[in-house]
């Protein structure tokens, strides 16, 4: 939550996350293991992210650790757009909550959806395409080698389908 709450106060920070919840992507739960974890879930739950409250690794079964788990079908991306003309193409879990900081911060929340794909790596699944259809996109990539190459994967994907894809530049700050 360190990067999140660094984009915004903290009223802005509880406010969007409500914003998140009410979205219904964002779940609270308790791991037998883990303990308070937080989830970011596609909204028909065909794929889900899990990470822990406190920061720390997720620990699986085989007692393995990782930033988080994913579970399902990672194609789907998570924050499917509805009627909003514009889509903010994100990477990862806690990159769509610093999007919906974002979007809360400047107002435009009935304007802008949040999209995450969970991981740089992942296409965009065919069927999940007809959602950017004439949609405005601004992608937001992590700044390395996996995120560029994701984001310009993602832009070819969507040529032809979404009205317009701009990448917005974060690198430096």
């Amino acid at each position: 939550m360190v990067t999140f709450l660094t984009f915004c106060s903290l009223p802005t920070a509880w406010k969007s996350l409500l914003l998140a919840k009410g979205d219904d992507i964002l779940k609270f739960f308790n791991h037998p293991v883990n303990g308070r974890c937080w989830s970011i879930v596609h909204g028909e739950n065909f794929v889900l992210q899990d990470r822990r409250l406190d920061g720390k690794p997720f620990i699986f079964q085989d007692n393995a650790t990782a930033k988080a788990r994913t579970l399902g079908f990672p194609g789907c991306p998570i924050g499917i757009p509805t009627d909003k003309p514009v889509i903010a193409l994100v990477e990862g879990s806690s990159d769509i909550l610093a999007a919906y900081s974002l979007i809360f911060a400047e107002g435009v929340e009935t304007m802008v959806t949040p999209v995450a794909m969970l991981g740089a790596s992942n296409n965009i699944h065919r069927s999940s395409l007809q959602h950017f259809q004439g949609k405005h996109v601004l992608g937001f990539p992590d700044y390395d080698f996996a995120g560029i190459n994701g984001m310009a994967r993602w832009e070819k994907q969507l040529d032809g389908v979404a009205a317009t894809f701009k990448v917005f530049d974060y690198d430096g700050l």
